[in-house]
């Protein structure tokens, strides 16, 4: 219990941090988004390094009744280098679930030919492919650079 007199202290003491207005941004950013390159207007290619996986919400519609659910998806996190109209360059952080895309980057990562954060990769959307099911499934190309 605390009395009159104590003060909460929940702060970060001023004497530990520099002064954060001199300090730089980093270029590429900490969110991300959701990459949805079936979507009109999506990129439809990203060139850029894995940052890891990730599992995220994602928010999925019932065809048949249109109950929205939320399912857990495991995503690649991939930091994208896209320029904008002047031709400057920037950095977005993007992800996207698909199954094909996440096995195929585990396969490369685990094999050795990505390493996280460091091989620069371009991925490429080639479309939809139906599986035996009846389901939709993203294709994706993934090339390394060098």
């Amino acid at each position: 219990m605390k009395t009159e007199n104590e003060e909460v202290k929940n702060v970060p003491s001023t004497h530990v941090l520099p002064d954060l207005d001199t300090l730089e941004e980093e270029e590429i950013p900490v969110s991300s988004q959701y990459w949805e390159p079936r979507k009109e207007g999506s990129l439809s290619e990203l060139k850029g390094v894995i940052l890891g996986f990730k599992v995220s919400d994602y928010p999925k519609v019932d065809k048949v009744t249109g109950d929205m659910s939320v399912i857990e998806l495991e995503c690649a996190e991939i930091a994208a280098q896209l320029k904008d109209k002047k031709g400057t360059i920037y950095y977005e952080n993007f992800r996207n679930g698909a199954v094909l895309l996440v096995s195929s980057i585990k396969d490369a990562v685990e094999s050795g030919r990505v390493v996280i954060g460091k091989t620069p990769v371009k991925i490429e959307y080639t479309g939809v492919r139906k599986s035996g099911s009846g389901n939709s499934m993203d294709k994706f190309r993934i090339t390394i650079l060098k």
